[in-house]
C-alpha cells in the first residue's frame, strides 16, 4: 500500500537527481485521486531537457534494485516494477 504522504517523500528524494537528469516527477493514478493506493504506485516522469531516456531508467532500475525490486514489463515509455511501482515516460519531440 502506498500513500500520498509515502509517495511525496519518495518524490522529493528523487526529485533532484532526475532534474539533474532532465526529467520531473508526477504523481498519478490513485494515491493522487484518493490519498492511497493498494495496488501501486504511479508515477510520471516528464522530459524538461534532451537526455536520452535510457539514462533516467536506468537510474530508477538501480534505485529499485537495491530494493530487491526488479523492472518486470520494461514496455517502450512504460514499465512497471514488480506491480508495485509504475514510472511511464513523457518525451519531447521536435516538430520541423
Amino acid at each position: 500500500m502506498w500513500t500520498i504522504d509515502e509517495a511525496l517523500e519518495f518524490i522529493r528524494e528523487h526529485q533532484s537527481k532526475c532534474v539533474e537528469l532532465g526529467y520531473h516527477i508526477a504523481l498519478a493514478g490513485g494515491v493522487l485521486n484518493k490519498g492511497y493506493s493498494n495496488n501501486d504506485l504511479d508515477l510520471i516522469l516528464i522530459c524538461i531537457d534532451d537526455e536520452p531516456f535510457t539514462t533516467i531508467v536506468d537510474y530508477f532500475k538501480s534505485i529499485f534494485n537495491n530494493y530487491g525490486i526488479l523492472a518486470t514489463t520494461p514496455i517502450g515509455y512504460h514499465i512497471r516494477f514488480n506491480n508495485d511501482i509504475d514510472i511511464t515516460l513523457i518525451v519531447r519531440t521536435r516538430i520541423m
